[in-house]
């Protein structure tokens, strides 16, 4: 029994011989529960494979899955949908590490930051893009590797929860851990304020609205005020440098060039065209 001890021992410690991991006294250890088929109407297969960067996966299960779910070599292959849903949980084992925020965020960030809810404000700077933290569980949902996401152990830490309907895959860290209906159920008052819900629902924006707001980036007129006023040379005097703001230019030469580009470029797409396409009226060979 205790030569048994011994080599389970010696198995956790090599399990843990990850950068950033020295030993089981420095380590954290978080649960994880991941599960599928939530949403799907009908059976379908899944492939489910975890991996972690700088930290460690220890006591991996598969619950609630049927006789022919499996858990093989590191990646449960099951069926679920329909109402079947299946679960895979795990035991994180990582460094403890103090995630600081970038400085040098941009400065889009931070207008929306000032400028949005407060809400899509608490979310972007939660995100992994603003708290970098190098320490990552990545799902892997198919043989290539190419279908899935990863979250740090920041993320897991502080958020908890995460639902991916595309993908039919619910995340919650922590214990008690939290389940999808308790989390769905979190979510109702939220119902339908999606982007994408707004988007899919609403008639087509008009110019109008676009313009009420947001300034006509595009126009010649702009001017970024963000942009400091720099030096050019003045056509009047060469080399005699003058300030000028960002504002485009268009001087009467400029604006003959263009258009004369533009007429060249017209003709020369109509010969094309009249080169490759057949005729109107005329049937092609």
């Amino acid at each position: 029994m205790r030569f048994l001890t011994v080599c389970a021992f010696a198995l956790l410690l090599s399990r843990l011989a990850t950068p950033g991991l020295a030993g089981p006294a420095d380590t954290t250890n978080l649960l994880v529960e991941i599960t599928w088929g939530h949403r799907s109407a009908q059976v379908q297969s899944f492939n489910v494979k975890l991996a972690g960067r700088e930290l460690a996966l220890v006591d991996t299960r598969l619950t609630q899955g049927e006789a022919t779910d499996v858990l093989q070599d590191g990646v449960a292959r099951t069926s679920a949908g329909a109402g079947d849903v299946d679960r895979l949980s795990c035991t994180l084992l990582f460094a403890p590490k103090t995630v600081e925020p970038i400085t040098n965020a941009h400065s889009i960030w931070k207008h929306l930051w000032k400028h949005g809810d407060a809400g899509a404000a608490q979310r972007l700077q939660a995100d992994p893009a603003y708290r970098p933290d190098s320490r990552k569980l990545t799902v892997q949902l198919d043989e290539a590797g190419t279908r899935g996401f990863s979250l740090t152990v920041d993320q897991l830490l502080t958020q908890k929860t995460f639902w991916l309907p595309e993908l039919d895959v619910f995340v919650s860290a922590g214990e008690p851990s939290v389940s999808f209906a308790a989390h769905q159920q979190a979510l109702e008052a939220r119902r339908g304020q999606r982007v994408l819900d707004r988007v899919a629902r609403e008639p087509e924006a008009t110019y109008a609205q676009y313009t009420a707001r947001w300034e006509d980036m595009g126009s010649p007129a702009y001017h970024n005020p963000a942009r400091p006023s720099r030096p050019v040379t003045s056509s009047a005097s060469p080399g005699t440098a003058r300030s000028t703001s960002s504002a485009w230019t268009v001087s009467p030469q400029s604006a003959t060039i263009t258009a004369s580009s533009n007429a060249f470029l017209s003709r020369s797409i109509s010969a094309t065209r009249d080169r490759i396409l057949p005729k109107p009226g005329k049937d092609s060979d």
